[in-house]
């Protein structure tokens, strides 16, 4: 449970910083006060300071609890992850007129690492959405896809979207998005024959999945028939702590902070779905082995 000191709004979902201020008034502190000059405390290194190749390459080959001795290792972890979301492509989205029907979630095939072989679930498209809500009436406000190929990040698809009713407040307290900021974005439905072909009937990967296939069939995104791995039921099934005890919570944030996944911009969706995207991988190393997972996928093997 979240309170802001400034504005009063709280609940479950609302997030607030070391000064106790929610999204919105944190922005509106930032637009009215001048920028601070640089402490001991800033970050020792930049996202570009590194070279993403490497960094790509640390994380698919090695399980990831090691890092640089000359670096503090939250900086350094944080500043590795933008460093890859910083270096991937992003696609053109063009706006294309679309009445596709909405379908029901519920021909989404959930799939478990069981049965599964490496090559099976190696291509996948992370995705993540921010939302006006948690309701059946709910519409997408952002949606960001981050394409893996041999469990390498190569590709991003984000944008946001004007949904049909206002953002409510308690919304933008979570992810940040105002109406102003979607004022000139695309309908979902405009977007959905961009992010069709970007996903390319790959197997989708989302944190608490069935929420976003439900979003995105009711939204009237392609969803039947097709392949989604839920990373937070994986996570519940394989993440245990040092003393081999369950996590306190399996949110995707801490779930990250387990495999040493550490990032800001959580709860936007381009910054999720590398997370969740990363995760998967994770996931994976500790189902099959990193070096299973280096000798079954040998093509790109360094």
């Amino acid at each position: 449970m979240g309170k802001c000191l400034r504005c009063g709004m709280e609940g479950p979902f609302v997030r607030v910083d070391e000064q106790g201020l929610c999204v919105i008034c944190r922005k509106r502190a930032q637009g009215s006060a001048p920028v601070s000059a640089p402490t001991s405390a800033s970050p020792s290194i930049r996202p570009c300071d590194l070279n993403p190749e490497d960094v790509i390459s640390r994380y698919v080959s090695t399980y990831h609890n090691t890092y640089p001795a000359e670096y503090n290792v939250v900086d350094y972890y944080v500043a590795e992850f933008h460093c890859m979301l910083d270096s991937l492509p992003v696609v053109p989205i063009p706006r294309i007129a679309c009445d596709a029907p909405g379908e029901e979630w519920e021909g989404v095939i959930l799939k478990k690492f069981d049965g599964c072989s490496l090559v099976d679930c190696s291509d996948f498209v992370a995705l993540d959405t921010e939302t006006t809500g948690l309701g059946g009436s709910s519409e997408i406000v952002e949606v960001s896809a981050v394409r893996f190929e041999h469990f390498r990040p190569v590709a991003v698809f984000e944008t946001l979207c004007k949904p049909y009713r206002r953002i409510p407040l308690d919304a933008t307290a979570v992810h940040g998005i105002t109406n102003d900021d979607v004022k000139l974005s695309p309908r979902f439905a405009e977007i959905i024959p961009a992010l069709d072909e970007f996903t390319d009937r790959l197997p989708l990967v989302a944190h608490n999945a069935p929420f976003d296939m439900r979003m995105l069939a009711q939204e009237g995104f392609p969803t039947a028939g097709r392949q989604a791995f839920d990373t937070l039921s994986l996570a519940r099934s394989i993440l245990r702590d040092k003393d081999g005890n369950k996590l306190a919570s399996y949110a995707l944030s801490e779930a990250c902070k387990q495999c040493a996944i550490l990032f800001s911009g959580a709860h936007r969706s381009s910054a999720d779905a590398l997370a969740a995207g990363l995760l998967f991988l994770e996931l994976a190393k500790r189902r099959f082995g990193t070096e299973n997972l280096l000798d079954g996928l040998g093509l790109w093997k360094k």
